[in-house]
């Protein structure tokens, strides 16, 4: 829905840069990074998915008909003869040619504001495992288990398994009384969320240095953050915004230098 309406406001204004980077940003990120590889594990059991997947793909080529008229109306016949449903609030008239195929029409109405939230603050936390998985060198196929906060573990079960599909989390934890002896840490919305699976035993001494250095680094910027809000002139001058911003960033690093030297003491 976010997107028919970006298309439609950049057509109108003649932006076909805009529409490029929307279409770009969109199939890319969201469908295919974000969507596709979230519901590969159950869409062939799953017929409300396929339907959903078939109304995803219809609606990408009408919007991606204008760019890539060839390529779009080359896969058109596949797609339209493998729909297996539709969806109300999404209006996708047949067409023989998509060329002659009406713009996509969804209902304002259909947008969930909360379920959207939800999404984008799941991707913030699986990018944060991402980056963590990556830094270890974790083979991709190897799973992880994630200690967490109660508001964290609400966040996990009202996306319906996105986390644990897309940054490979084979098990989810309450963190409450003993912190496990190896895991690493992660800031999440001001809470402490740990990551275990991710080293063996015989590499404590490379995660401990990969934590020190994390907590150099992280003391290094909040005493830049912490010396900014301490200015006068700062305060004084610079946009309302622009110092509010300097506080979130000064809460963020401070949450993962408290999280890096948690995981530094439970080493040991």
């Amino acid at each position: 829905a976010e997107t028919v309406q970006a298309m439609d406001n950049a057509l109108a204004k003649y932006q076909f840069n805009v529409v490029a980077d929307t279409l770009y940003d969109f199939v890319w990120r969201d469908v295919c990074d974000r969507y596709l590889e979230a519901v590969k594990p159950t869409i062939d059991d799953d017929h409300t998915q396929q339907a959903v997947l078939g109304v995803v793909l219809d609606s990408v080529l009408r919007l991606m008909h204008p760019v890539c008229p060839f390529v779009t109306e080359a896969l058109w016949e596949a797609v339209s003869e493998a729909q297996c449903g539709t969806i109300a609030g999404v209006a996708l008239p047949p067409s023989e040619l998509l060329a002659t195929a009406a713009w996509p029409q969804v209902d304002a109405d259909i947008v969930a504001g909360s379920v959207v939230n939800d999404f984008e603050r799941a991707d913030t936390l699986i990018g944060q495992i991402r980056t963590l998985r990556a830094e270890h060198n974790l083979a991709p196929k190897k799973f992880v288990t994630l200690h967490v906060p109660d508001a964290v573990a609400s966040l996990v079960d009202a996306t319906g398994g996105v986390v644990q599909t897309l940054a490979k989390v084979d098990n989810v934890v309450l963190l409450a009384g003993d912190r496990p002896a190896v895991a690493s840490p992660l800031a999440f919305e001001g809470s402490e969320v740990l990551v275990s699976g991710l080293v063996d035993v015989v590499d404590l001494d490379a995660e401990r240095a990969r934590l020190n250095k994390i907590v150099e680094a992280k003391s290094k910027q909040v005493a830049g953050f912490e010396g900014r809000l301490a200015n006068e002139g700062y305060l004084n001058n610079a946009k309302p915004e622009l110092v509010e911003e300097t506080r979130q960033l000064c809460a963020a690093a401070k949450a993962d230098l408290e999280a890096a030297q948690n995981a530094l003491a439970a080493l040991g």
